[in-house]
């Protein structure tokens, strides 16, 4: 599940539908703010906040910089490798997903599908202006289903705009491209499949 706001109502929904099915997943955040976990822009206290109203007892995997230690990391690369997977994802007005912003110096490293799937540290970034850790698009294409769930009318526009241009440096345009059998793009108000 990556961080935001956008996955929220969805995870809000799905929670409460799927109670019997819960044993048998773990949850990992794909992007973590490098913040207190007091402040109310952490990632994990958001989504456990849902679980919380939900009455659900579950362990949320979320990135700390321990996650950027040679053992750690490899531990948890190799746990994705065996399992099943599959990713929730928002997207921000101007196209970042999972903590890869536009502006962001290591885009190209985190958008190439060609590099080996791994955990980023980024600089600071995006609302708030923090570091993050995040997973690069190698390690979200190992996912067998992408679920992006967009919560705006501009976040719609843009997804359709998109799916006509033959190029863009917008990262969720990569996505888009790269990940095309694999996505399922979801209204997060009405809950309805949008592509």
């Amino acid at each position: 599940v990556s961080g935001g706001n956008s996955p929220l109502k969805f995870l809000n929904h799905f929670l409460a539908s799927k109670k019997k099915l819960l044993k048998k997943i773990n949850f990992i955040i794909s992007d973590e703010r490098i913040l207190k976990s007091n402040k109310k822009e952490f990632n994990h206290r958001k989504i456990s906040a849902i679980f919380k109203r939900h009455k659900i007892k579950k362990k949320i995997f979320s990135f700390n910089k321990n996650f950027l230690k040679p053992k750690i990391k490899n531990k948890f690369l190799n746990l994705i490798k065996k399992n099943k997977n599959l990713s929730v994802i928002g997207i921000g007005e101007d196209g970042h997903f999972a903590s890869i912003f536009p502006n962001s110096k290591k885009a190209k490293l985190l958008l190439n599908s060609k590099y080996k799937p791994n955990i980023y540290l980024t600089e600071k970034l995006g609302n708030p202006n923090c570091k993050r850790i995040t997973i690069n698009l190698s390690l979200l294409l190992r996912s067998k289903k992408i679920f992006i769930i967009l919560n705006t009318a501009k976040k719609k526009l843009l997804i359709k705009k998109l799916s006509i241009k033959k190029t863009s440096k917008i990262p969720v345009f990569k996505l888009l491209n790269t990940a095309k059998k694999k996505l399922a793009i979801f209204d997060a108000n009405s809950f309805k499949l949008i592509k």
